[in-house]
């Protein structure tokens, strides 16, 4: 029974994921308005690794991602295809016990049900981080640097 019900949640996933995929294919990125952004996320002075950093725009609920690397960098992404995040006003998430699909294989599921959040409610679930992403007309990349305090 559990060997099948695996299997039916495999499929149900690879269903969802093949039906998606025309549409991101036919995705216009020219109209978008791409900006290039990243920047660097510290933790009470020091670099946080495998950050999970979310630019939301709260107007179209749409959103780039982005996962930090050992030295607290990281670079968004609009998707799996597309680097970049659209101009505007944007709430600024940041997880480390987050996980989910735009981080691929970085988090496995056993890794989620271990992690605590290391990061005050203030930079994620009530965030107060905001972001104004400039058009590329006016900057073409942008560095977004968030210095966090866990108290």
């Amino acid at each position: 029974m559990k060997k099948y019900l695996i299997v039916l949640v495999l499929l149900a996933g690879l269903l969802s994921i093949s039906t998606g995929c025309p549409q991101q294919a036919r995705r216009d990125y020219s109209k978008m308005n791409l900006v290039e952004a990243s920047g660097t996320i510290t933790l009470d002075g020091q670099p946080l690794e495998k950050a999970q950093v979310f630019f939301i725009d709260d107007t179209t609920n749409t959103y780039s991602f982005a996962l930090t690397d050992q030295n607290g960098n990281y670079k968004l992404s609009l998707d799996s295809r597309r680097s970049g995040v659209t101009p505007g006003k944007k709430t600024v998430t940041i997880w480390t016990a987050k996980g989910g699909i735009e981080f691929g294989e970085a988090f496995d599921e056993e890794q989620m049900t271990q992690l605590k959040e290391k990061i005050p409610g203030k930079y994620n679930t009530d965030s107060e981080l905001t972001a104004t992403v400039l058009a590329p007309q006016e900057k073409s990349h942008q560095t977004f640097d968030f210095s966090l305090n866990s108290k």
